[in-house]
């Protein structure tokens, strides 16, 4: 497995650019602040990255009457540069640079969430259960905890991907930038492995500005189902996107919302 070292050092090198290159988050974060209610207090988002979906999910706090003095809200991350980018957004958060797998927190939550895919960069099956464990932990006894990651398509997966063009951004100096990948599926560990490099456009000759290696295992909706019900969680709802889909054999994402059994 990628140690906590390599991991955060990885998003380190990618952080200045990971708010150009990631895309429209709207719609997640529109599904995560649709799960606080006027008697959430107390946020807790692990693997905030660069604060996006906290702070969305913060704001939603206090449009539901709570008071900034009166609430909690915390992000946890394992890179340095992210979390440094997410506390000059807002500094009146918490942000706690730790490991996903045991969260640098005190106390409980109402609501938990990790998202953008997070939980599969568990890739292993102790990794995933000591997640869960350590979340259940934290959730207050009425609390809720939800995630999301995606749907494995093993036809996609099984075709490896080679300096494929998947995005092109802008910069604020009007430049074009070209978000390049390559991934490479192993079916025995079911671990995507995926290069991210990022080119001005044109540039290629000159050598990416930043690169990014990550790894996500694949996970079908019955291990997760199991491995939370063994950290002591049932789940109430599931979905199959952020628009609330029904979560079938051909959704594109799998999301849980779960509270403590």
């Amino acid at each position: 497995m990628v140690n906590f070292r390599q991991r955060h050092t990885a998003y380190d090198h990618w952080a200045k650019y990971y708010d150009l290159v990631t895309g429209d988050r709207a719609p997640m974060a529109a599904f995560y602040r649709s799960l606080v209610t006027p008697g959430t207090r107390s946020i807790l988002e692990l693997g905030c990255g660069t604060g996006a979906i906290t702070l969305a999910v913060a704001q939603r706090l206090v449009e539901c009457g709570g008071k900034w003095e009166q609430s909690r809200v915390v992000g946890v991350d394992e890179s340095p540069e992210m979390l440094g980018l997410a506390r000059a957004k807002d500094a009146r958060l918490e942000w706690l640079l730790g490991d996903i797998r045991s969260p640098p927190v005190e106390g409980a939550f109402d609501l938990v969430i990790c998202c953008f895919n997070t939980v599969q960069s568990l890739l292993t099956d102790n990794d995933l259960t000591e997640f869960f464990r350590s979340v259940r932990t934290i959730v207050n006894p009425g609390g809720v905890f939800a995630f999301d990651i995606v749907q494995p398509d093993l036809q996609y997966l099984s075709k490896p991907h080679r300096d494929h063009l998947a995005r092109t951004v802008t910069d604020e100096r009007g430049l074009d930038l070209e978000d390049r990948r390559e991934h490479c599926y192993d079916s025995r560990s079911r671990i995507l492995a995926i290069e991210h490099r990022l080119f001005e456009a044109g540039g290629e000759a000159t050598g990416p500005l930043a690169r990014v290696n990550l790894e996500y295992r694949q996970y079908v909706t019955a291990e997760i189902d199991r491995a939370l019900a063994a950290a002591g969680f049932a789940v109430r709802r599931r979905y199959g996107d952020f628009d609330r889909s029904h979560l079938s054999a051909a959704a594109k994402k799998q999301i849980f919302v779960c509270f403590p059994s």
